[in-house]
């Protein structure tokens, strides 16, 4: 619904990694220290107010994107259709945190509306420079979640009306009713039963994540995640083909990264065979010729079947109901490691490049870090 109502400067689009957006071209200077953005003459908010750089400059001054803030020394208004950033120090990552959505600086509202402390009456009636949405309203609450309903004007769709529906079935089945006219996240057999439905089209949506397991207790010595071999044996059980295959109906792509191979600055690392074999053998080279309690594993929800699945095929491992993995959560964000011991966790990263997507888990301040990695290291 945002990418509805707002939009950007520069954003991502299909088939490319950044295209112009309210910004018809942007330049960088030779020194790496300052870009240039020339805007699209003409255009106008939701509530007439036309669109200028000062706009630009006042969401920009914003704490919106952090990352972005703390390297701008300045923003300067050169006219009305042309703004420049002025960095501290040249930063390569510039562009992917400002015009993706790896932040929501380069998104734009009108100057006037983002000097006021209005929330409540913004979000009643939102001013954004999205082209085809006049007016967002927040529909009943229902029994599948909540209903949003957008309202066009000067568009081919008039009205736009967003159902939070959690259950993937219902989903399907107010489809196959026609109570709705797209419906996302039908994976495995869903998926399969409406690619199987002359009367309905499935496509795949381009997927950003990618998945990984995350071994919490691989940095205590005495636990067998700390020896590279057995992690390496994980790694070798799982048929990430296969998983593709059950899942979303191969379209998900096995890469051996956590960045996806089309991301800027990407390591191209294919990814390991199913070679169960070769797991066996590295894990009696181990010392664990006849397995060992894996610890307990959470899929990241909505992806239970994969889950269920690499539980599967490390088959020792177990899995661990929602309410239990909400406190490991907590302990990990917390104070008490030691009960966090032994788990195994199945998660995503964001857009961008290889930076950004590095930036969640990496550094020891991100909620996503890589657990108990000392800081020398």
């Amino acid at each position: 619904m945002q990418y509805a109502l707002h939009d950007a400067l520069v954003k991502p689009m299909p088939g490319q990694l950044m295209a112009p957006s309210l910004a018809e071209s942007w330049s960088a200077s030779e020194d790496g220290l300052s870009y240039e953005f020339v805007l699209r003459p003409g255009l106008k908010f939701h509530n007439g107010d036309p669109f200028t750089a000062e706009d630009v400059r006042s969401v920009s001054s914003a704490p919106r994107g952090r990352s972005c803030m703390r390297r701008l020394k300045e923003v300067e208004v050169v006219d009305p259709t042309h703004v420049r950033f002025v960095l501290h120090a040249p930063w390569p990552d510039f562009m992917t945190y400002y015009g993706t959505l790896a932040s929501a600086a380069g998104w734009i509202t009108p100057r006037t509306i983002s000097r006021r402390s209005a929330p409540t009456a913004f979000k009643k009636y939102p001013v954004g420079l999205g082209r085809t949405i006049r007016q967002h309203e927040a529909g009943p609450r229902t029994g599948h979640g909540g209903e949003r309903e957008l309202l066009a004007q000067d568009a081919f769709v008039k009205r736009l009306v967003y159902q939070s529906v959690p259950e993937s079935t219902t989903r399907l089945a107010m489809l196959n009713r026609g109570e709705v006219d797209v419906a996302y996240l039908l994976e495995g057999e869903l998926g399969k039963s409406v690619q199987n439905d002359p009367k309905l089209r499935l496509d795949f949506s381009g997927g950003l994540g990618t998945y990984y397991l995350d071994f919490f207790d691989m940095w205590d010595p005495k636990s067998p995640w700390a020896d590279q071999r057995v992690r390496k044996a994980a790694s070798l059980a799982l048929d990430r083909q296969a998983l593709s295959d059950a899942d979303t109906l191969g379209a998900s792509k096995p890469n051996g990264n956590v960045v996806l191979k089309r991301f800027e600055y990407a390591l191209p690392i294919d990814p390991d065979p199913y070679d169960p074999a070769q797991a066996k053998k590295l894990l009696a080279e181990a010392g664990y010729p006849n397995g060992f309690d894996a610890g307990e594993l959470y899929p990241w929800p909505p992806y239970f079947a994969t889950g269920e699945a690499i539980v599967g095929y490390l088959r020792r491992g177990r899995d661990q109901d929602q309410a239990a993995h909400d406190g490991a959560r907590r302990v990990l964000l917390g104070a008490r490691d030691e009960e966090a011991q032994g788990r195994l966790h199945v998660h995503r990263a964001g857009y961008g490049n290889a930076s950004t997507r590095l930036a969640e888990i990496a550094p020891s301040q991100r909620q996503f870090r890589l657990w108990r990695v000392p800081r020398h290291r």
